[in-house]
């Protein structure tokens, strides 16, 4: 679920259908125009979003028409609205580019990630300065911390099996579910991070 930049919709994403929100209900649905499951998603603007499959990154109108198409080198990806700045995870490198055009052409490099941290990124978001994911490595999932000013080597928030969703409020706590297992109850345990 993604919030629009002025915080007037929300977006989901199930099965490859794009679901449109305004306070009252559903508004608006639409095919993905793809071949494989959706890696990462959410918003441009406010009248326009993105969609990655981890080779195509498309560019949709929120009438449903696909405005752009771009093949992209990367393993996730996130799309900073307020900065208008993509983040980039390819391989064992985070890079950041300006501009709401993805140019590959201009990637800076901006953190050396190890295996740990760079192992089937996603549910990227950004809360302030800091950049968060989520990753899973070993059969463990990770929640990490990038300080996109500071340039640091990014923090481990919090390791452990079965780590469902996560939250990040603007006073940077962390929120998180756990199910005890696979098919168990979600619990719901906060953190504060730093």
């Amino acid at each position: 679920m993604k919030w629009s930049p002025a915080l007037s919709l929300i977006l989901t994403n199930h099965d490859n259908t794009a679901y449109l929100y305004n306070r009252k209900g559903l508004i608006q649905s639409f095919e993905l125009i793809t071949n494989n499951l959706s890696i990462s998603f959410g918003w441009l603007s406010n009248e326009k979003i993105y969609s990655f499959d981890g080779e195509y990154l498309r560019y949709y109108a929120v009438t449903g028409d696909k405005v752009a198409e771009f093949r992209v080198n990367a393993d996730s990806l996130y799309y900073q609205s307020d900065a208008k700045k993509w983040w980039l995870f390819e391989g064992k490198q985070l890079y950041s580019v300006a501009g709401e055009l993805l140019n590959s052409e201009h990637l800076e490099q901006r953190q050396q990630l190890s295996a740990e941290q760079a192992t089937k990124v996603s549910d990227i978001r950004m809360v302030a300065d800091s950049l968060y994911w989520k990753n899973q490595l070993d059969q463990q999932d990770h929640i990490w911390q990038f300080d996109t000013k500071l340039n640091q080597a990014p923090q481990l928030l919090r390791s452990g099996k079965f780590i469902w969703s996560y939250d990040v409020n603007a006073n940077n706590e962390l929120t998180i579910a756990v199910k005890e297992n696979i098919e168990a109850n979600i619990r719901w345990y906060s953190q504060t991070a730093q």
